[in-house]
């Protein structure tokens, strides 16, 4: 939950733009874009992300993980909230109606009952622009937010393998994970992110591990020792998105991403518990290990009289 503040501004070539601190981070103005969007009434198209400076811009908090979406992407709401009113206030007073009347399309701003009277948003920039004959005030808005509600994430796994009891490896062949994302407000980038994260906890549940030698020196220093999951690893991981808009996120959005790092590597331990009849306590899951549970089994089980 951090502090966030975002402005939006309506440009001479009718585009609105959003300006705020933050960097893209895997895809988040196109969120932030559709958020202001759908406040404000128009497409995705019409909106124009930019990012100042931190010596120009208004407060940002740091560009990382959910809070992006979560704090920021409530204040680019409330930024577009607040030009769509002012846009609605002087459309109003030039058109001579009320503002219930009036309704926001991607060309400009309409008059309901009578489409033919209208404003673009070319016309709106100008009558706010022209020099010292401005009638209106240039439509500009800030908005500044403090998250105050938490809005917690659950994530839930599901994952099948198969084990080769000759050598140990374990193989991933499904892989599922649901989560509560409160309101997906991009559901392919959303599913990616699960996606993701799942990968994540696939390497700590079986391949991922920092070893050391007797010296205390790292032996596995490269991505050529350090065995990181790939799309040749793991099967195409599907998707269960749960929306229960919560907290004080755009449009009820939670945090996404995180939470389904934490389940996977469990749901892979009990899947091999499972086929191998015995449980591993130490992560990651290798083949020398599974080898060694199945054959200590054997050996036990022979020792207690049973067919080995």
């Amino acid at each position: 939950m951090w502090p966030a503040s975002a402005f939006a501004k309506l440009e001479a070539d009718s585009k609105i733009q959003i300006v705020l601190g933050q960097v893209d981070l895997t895809g988040s103005y196109t969120s932030l874009a559709q958020i202001a969007a759908e406040a404000l009434g128009v497409s995705v198209q019409r909106i124009v992300m930019s990012k100042a400076s931190t010596a120009h811009a208004s407060y940002a908090p740091v560009t990382g993980g959910s809070g992006t979406i979560y704090s920021m992407g409530a204040a680019v709401k409330e930024a577009a909230l607040g030009l769509r009113a002012k846009i609605l206030k002087c459309a109003a007073q030039e058109l001579k109606v009320a503002e219930a009347e009036l309704e926001v399309k991607d060309q400009g701003v309409f008059v309901a009952a009578k489409p033919e009277q209208a404003l673009s948003f070319q016309q709106l920039y100008e009558l706010g622009t022209d020099n010292f004959l401005a009638k209106y005030p240039p439509l500009v808005s800030q908005a500044s937010v403090r998250p105050l509600t938490r809005a917690p994430c659950f994530a839930a796994s599901v994952a099948e393998v198969a084990v080769d009891p000759e050598t140990g490896q374990v193989y991933l062949t499904r892989l599922t994970t649901a989560q509560d994302v409160g309101k997906a407000i991009n559901p392919l980038s959303v599913e990616g992110q699960i996606q993701g994260a799942a990968t994540q906890s696939a390497g700590m549940a079986l391949w991922e591990q920092v070893m050391y030698d007797e010296h205390g020196q790292v032996r596995n220093p490269s991505l050529l020792d350090y065995h990181m999951p790939t799309a040749a690893d793991v099967p195409m991981i599907e998707t269960i998105l749960v929306e229960a808009p919560g907290g004080d996120g755009p449009y009820g959005a939670k945090g996404v991403g995180e939470p389904p790092i934490i389940p996977l590597a469990t749901a892979v331990a009990n899947a091999v518990a499972a086929a191998i009849g015995t449980r591993l306590c130490d992560l990651p899951l290798t083949p020398e290990r599974v080898w060694r549970a199945l054959n200590n089994k054997a050996a036990s089980s022979f020792e207690n009289g049973d067919s080995p």
